[in-house]
């Protein structure tokens, strides 16, 4: 399942043989009813969810004495909420079946990463893997 694909994604896809199942109106998961409408679609369709990767939202660039309060309500949402509900929809799928790849891709660009933003996602992303009880192997979080 694809959630707001981009034009020619699906044909794509389909045309390398993969079934795909598209939710729209799910960019911002921030907001816990996106993920719960990605992974309900996903086991309507398919019968079970083996793997699900989630972007990020992207970071607020421009010189730190420019930003704003509002920068850093919108930095919450994008880099701890979404990542947070994501993880919280799609981790009892995984738990059920004791297996699984769970991707939250937290950098704001694959070409230039700030390491000091990526390690803090990664440790909230790993203390919510910890608490479910699951092993987490080097930076890819699999369950």
């Amino acid at each position: 399942m694809i959630g707001n694909p981009e034009d020619g994604l699906v044909a794509e896809l389909e045309e390398l043989g993969s079934a795909v199942e598209v939710v729209t109106g799910v960019w911002d998961l921030s907001k816990p009813e996106n993920t719960e409408k990605l992974v309900n679609a996903g086991l309507e369709r398919f019968g079970r969810i083996d793997a699900a990767t989630a972007f990020s939202r992207q970071i607020i660039g421009g010189p730190f004495l420019d930003s704003t309060l509002d920068d850093v309500h919108q930095l919450e949402g994008g880099l701890i909420e979404a990542p947070y509900h994501f993880l919280k929809g799609v981790l009892p799928t995984r738990a059920a079946r004791g297996h699984g790849q769970v991707l939250v891709i937290t950098s704001s660009s694959g070409a230039r990463t700030t390491p000091a933003g990526e390690r803090s996602g990664k440790l909230v992303i790993g203390d919510q893997a910890a608490s479910t009880g699951q092993r987490t192997f080097g930076n890819n979080h699999n369950w």
